[in-house]
């Protein structure tokens, strides 16, 4: 049964929440620091108390929908969907990397729809209108360059890597929500008291994800071999899911490898050599990945090659 909490946790919601939208408004990266703390309080009040939630959520919105900026808002439209999310998964018993997955993709999708319908309404210019501008502003300056030195530079070549970037956008908010989802979930393991109340724990080491992600990049990869067909919406599509497949397999590789470290019972300092060498060379850890995601060498491991 739902019980009524002290007053002074809820003033501390909007205070840390109000903090959290000013810090958004002047430093970005400051602001999401506060996000994991804001989820926390917001969690543990609709834990104990709908009608508190429900009420310190609308004590917040005034001044968020009214003071701050339209980043902010959106903020606080994925805070408060989160923090439902978050109650669901904690309800149902998931564990800790299906409870990671899924709140990355609602933070991703979230605000990637936000800022969509944003440019779509013109309050804040579309990617293509940015782009058009950062490629002028380049072209500009090398041609300045090109007039004082006498240097030529490859200008179609600086306009493909722009127009590269701008392509691969939609994916970059999956992966900020990934290691801001990461961030979030570790910290309310950390502020918690009470860990039996918590996600099942699921060592690093033991993280599997579905092979189907493997057969689907694969088909994605196949795709590419017919860029100069495929029109630019669609071959944008697909370059945004390798990014976003490309991260799922890396971190499945990354786990692959602790696993197999540890079934071989190395030392703890062989463990982190090889572990930072994975992190940085990504393209053999993401190899490493996509075959243990078609084999499931870890099975054959555990079952002795059965």
């Amino acid at each position: 049964m739902k019980q009524d909490i002290p007053y002074l946790k809820v003033v501390s919601a909007i205070a840390v929440s109000l903090i959290l939208f000013l810090l958004t408004d002047f430093t970005f990266i400051l602001g999401f620091l506060l996000v994991p703390f804001v989820i926390y309080l917001l969690l543990d009040i609709k834990f104990k108390s709908d009608r508190t939630f429900f009420i310190t959520v609308f004590i917040i919105w005034i001044p968020t929908l009214y003071g701050f900026s339209i980043l902010s808002f959106v903020m606080f439209i994925v805070i408060v969907c989160s923090v439902l999310l978050l109650e669901g998964t904690l309800k149902q018993r998931f564990t800790q990397e299906v409870t990671l997955t899924y709140l990355t993709f609602l933070m991703g999708i979230l605000s990637l729809s936000s800022v969509l319908i944003l440019q779509a309404f013109k309050v804040i210019p579309s990617f293509g209108n940015i782009e058009s501008r950062m490629i002028a502003w380049y072209t500009e300056q090398l041609n300045d360059v090109s007039s004082i030195t006498g240097q030529t530079f490859d200008t179609e070549m600086i306009i493909q890597s722009v127009k590269g970037f701008f392509t691969l956008i939609p994916s970059q908010f999956f992966v900020v929500s990934f290691v801001i989802a990461l961030y979030t979930v570790l910290m309310i393991r950390v502020l918690v008291t009470d860990k039996s109340q918590l996600w099942t724990y699921v060592p690093f080491s033991k993280w599997v994800f579905p092979r189907n992600i493997a057969y689907i990049y694969f088909g994605f990869m196949i795709l590419t071999l017919f860029q100069n067909t495929l029109g630019d919406a669609v071959y944008a599509i697909v370059m945004n899911s390798m990014v976003i497949l490309e991260w799922i397999i890396y971190i499945h590789g990354l786990a692959f490898v602790l696993y197999f470290l540890k079934h071989k019972e190395l030392n703890i300092v062989w463990i982190v050599l090889i572990m930072i060498v994975s992190v940085i060379l990504k393209p053999i850890t993401l190899f490493v990945g996509f075959i243990d995601m078609l084999f499931r060498f870890r099975r054959r491991i555990e079952t002795g090659g059965k």
